[in-house]
């Protein structure tokens, strides 16, 4: 069964962005975990939405995926 964004729970929604993000940036998870100094299997539970994220880890990925808030949370998931 398919959800709404507006009824995903927003660690879902963190989640799918983020790989959304990393698969257009053509980066793996282990890539991304290099560039960002966070562990790659969690990066795996933050896209599959099992894990909840820090502000200060989100922060660190983001940089990593060459993006700001700003742009990440403009992202159509999240409206």
């Amino acid at each position: 069964m398919a959800f709404k964004s507006h009824e995903m729970d927003i660690k879902i929604k963190i989640g799918i962005a983020i790989k959304e993000t990393r698969e257009r940036k053509k980066l793996t998870q282990a890539e991304l975990a290099t560039i960002s100094d966070i562990d790659r299997t969690f990066i795996s539970h933050v896209e599959n939405g099992s894990r909840n994220i820090s502000m200060e880890t989100l922060e660190k990925l983001l940089k990593g995926l060459d993006t700001t808030f700003k742009d990440f949370f403009r992202k159509r998931i999240f409206n």
